[in-house]
């Protein structure tokens, strides 16, 4: 969780964050391909198959990136590894073994905690890293008490509405069908973009617009597919229990 989001920062820190947004994107690749490595769990040829609009589109966005680095790339990528493990084993960790009396943490307690043990592990790293400039930069940034204080209320309001947006995507998920989350997490991806290309001035060209478009879409039909197929094994498990 800690490398995630630190990864994430630099890649959108060394590039544009359209860019950042279109290499996440390639998520569910990742989610797959360590689903069927760690959780040995199939993949059907057909989610498999949705995932070909992904590919094609993040490479083509990000060859014809106009801002294109390599940190900016390798912190995307590494941001979506991480948080693809972190999903795996917080799963793993939320599904008590057969035969167990031990009870297991919701997911949002799962992710309170996960947030928690992370912000523990990465803030001795950051001291080490940044922590002889720290005091430099931050007086840089907030050179009067006034500045400091509001600098300090800025830092705080956005860790709690970054936890707040993913506290929220839970209960959506959890509340609402999994088509309608789907295209919410799909049009987020796609507001923060154009947020992003219009307040930053992002140069965005003919073939990075259309890439990242399709690797987008792309993301939206993975969701589709996933969707149809829980449907369709739910239904096959009442037809069991009932011939049953």
């Amino acid at each position: 969780h800690a490398i995630g989001h630190v990864s994430g920062v630099v890649g959108t820190t060394w590039g544009s964050v359209s860019f950042a947004q279109v290499v996440k994107s390639a998520g569910p690749v990742y989610a797959c391909v360590l689903s069927s490595l760690v959780l040995k769990q199939a993949v059907s040829l057909r989610v498999w198959l949705s995932l070909l609009p992904i590919l094609s589109g993040v490479l083509l966005a990000t060859t014809s990136e106009l801002s294109f680095a390599w940190a900016a790339l390798g912190g995307a990528v590494v941001s979506d590894l991480a948080f693809a493990f972190r999903n795996i084993y917080s799963k793993l960790s939320m599904n008590s073994e057969e035969g167990s009396t031990l009870e297991t943490m919701s997911a949002a307690n799962t992710f309170a905690v996960t947030t928690c043990v992370a912000a523990v592990a990465a803030v001795p790293f950051a001291l080490g890293v940044e922590g002889a400039r720290a005091a430099a930069a931050w007086t840089a940034a907030a050179p009067t008490a006034a500045a400091s204080v509001g600098l300090l209320g800025q830092v705080l309001l956005t860790g709690l509405y970054f936890y707040g947006y993913s506290e929220v995507a839970m209960k959506a998920l959890k509340n609402v069908h999994p088509v309608t989350h789907a295209i919410g997490n799909t049009m987020r991806r796609v507001v923060i973009m154009l947020i992003c290309i219009a307040v930053f001035r992002t140069p965005v060209s003919l073939a990075g617009g259309v890439g990242s478009a399709v690797a987008i879409g792309g993301s939206y039909l993975y969701a589709m597919v996933k969707s149809q197929e829980k449907a369709e094994a739910e239904a096959a498990a009442a037809a069991a229990a009932e011939a049953g």
